[in-house]
């Protein structure tokens, strides 16, 4: 029972408004299709009060770095040693479309013939490599078919993701 200087009783109203603990982070995207190297990565650590527990997909994990990461949708969040939570964080990784690359169909040509063959690709190439070693990053390749023989090519795009084809 409370009552102010006049001798009348009063109402005491208390109103605490928590906040999440921030919550800082940097995220990778998964490189090339068929992978699961997504990455997650706690930036401000140091804001907590340790020990504090890092939870990915609500399991806890033992540090703040995940890698490894599948295609899907992942949730994050950390409880530090008073118990305070950050907000829960969703993130989808996706797969993404494979690197391909084409040669086009099987040549046969008359003996002698000089041929030109252009590597296509759906994404930026950003290294070729030929076999029969006949020129180094060439695209297209130019030369004399002077025997019998398949011509194999690999390519590497922007995220080092390899490619295959011969004809």
């Amino acid at each position: 029972h409370l009552t102010n200087s006049n001798g009348c009783d009063s109402l005491v109203y208390h109103s605490v408004h928590f906040q999440a603990l921030p919550f800082s982070y940097h995220i990778d995207s998964i490189s090339c299709a068929g992978k699961k190297d997504g990455a997650f990565v706690v930036l401000n650590d140091q804001d907590f009060i340790s020990p504090f527990q890092f939870y990915y997909d609500r399991n806890p994990v033992q540090n703040d770095s995940i890698t490894g990461i599948p295609p899907g949708k992942h949730t994050f969040f950390i409880v530090d040693s008073r118990q305070c939570v950050t907000d829960t964080f969703t993130f989808e990784w996706f797969d993404p479309s494979p690197f391909v690359i084409d040669l086009g169909n099987e040549l046969t040509v008359d003996y002698n013939t000089t041929l030109q063959i252009q590597l296509q690709a759906n994404k930026s190439m950003q290294q070729i490599s030929w076999l029969p070693n006949l020129c180094n990053q060439c695209n297209p390749i130019e030369f004399i078919a002077d025997k019998d023989f398949w011509l194999y090519s690999m390519a590497i795009d922007q995220n080092g993701c390899l490619a295959l084809d011969s004809v």
